[in-house]
């Protein structure tokens, strides 16, 4: 009998989406943020979006968009999309990371 070789286990990646805005309560780009986002997690099923905002400063909201596909350096159109969508709102910085090999076990 043949020895199979172990299926290696998706890489993990994730998107950080910082938004600050100079904008007084944040409302808006709250709710919009996550009617964009339940669109995104209806359609897909390789993808967990987390959404936080900062205890002390409450012009932030950081968006995570934790994948579990082969990582793309520039990172995912979807991330350029809302990008783009939440620039309206304030500075947008997005940065892409990958979880090292002996952490993806």
């Amino acid at each position: 009998m043949r020895k199979r070789k172990p299926i290696a286990p998706p890489v993990r990646w994730m998107e950080m989406i910082k938004v600050r805005t100079n904008r007084p309560g944040n409302d808006e780009l709250h709710t919009r943020i996550l009617e964009h986002l339940e669109q995104i997690r209806q359609a897909t099923g390789d993808l967990q979006i987390h959404i936080h905002l900062p205890i002390s400063v409450p012009n932030d909201v950081l968006v995570v968009l934790r994948w579990y596909t082969e990582p793309m350096a520039e990172g995912s159109d979807l991330a350029y999309s809302l990008c783009r969508e939440l620039k309206a709102f304030g500075l947008v910085d997005h940065s892409v990371w990958k979880e090292p090999v002996l952490m993806n076990r």
